[in-house]
């Protein structure tokens, strides 16, 4: 996916995104529930919650994967390589929403720990869309 970086960052949002709102589905549905889950009486919209940095962590992973590319293609980057980039992007979430006071005005080091750990699985969701776009794009070209 040497030119299609367009498709490369769009396909790294939509996996970023789907991690982080499919927690946020379960906590909503647990809370309409009734189910008695920390900080529910705080928060009415999980998924708007979660959605926000969801989509700022996707910006500054998209940022540091196109920084980190040095002229490869996407679906050639090692899969540690993108682990690392999820820990920092994680890391950069977790200051800035833990200052914000993130869930319910007072944070703490779980929603720090929360927010790394979406932002790994996050950037394993990303190298597996990365590559499958990437083995569409080659498929695609053999049948032309």
């Amino acid at each position: 996916m040497r030119n299609g970086s367009g498709r490369a960052v769009i396909s790294t949002l939509i996996a970023w995104m789907a991690v982080w709102l499919f927690p946020a589905l379960v906590i909503e549905g647990m809370a309409n529930l009734g189910a008695p889950i920390p900080n529910t009486d705080h928060v009415d919209m999980w998924p708007a919650e979660f959605g926000f940095p969801g989509l700022v962590g996707a910006v500054v992973f998209c940022a540091l994967l196109v920084a980190s590319r040095r002229g490869r293609a996407y679906d050639e980057l090692p899969v540690g390589l993108l682990l690392g980039l999820g820990a920092g992007t994680g890391v950069v979430l977790g200051f800035i929403f833990m200052g914000l006071g993130w869930i319910g005005g007072a944070s703490t080091a779980w929603e720090f720990a929360f927010a790394i750990g979406l932002c790994l699985i996050a950037s394993l969701a990303a190298a597996l869309a990365l590559r499958l776009a990437a083995r569409r794009r080659l498929t695609s070209r053999a049948r032309a």
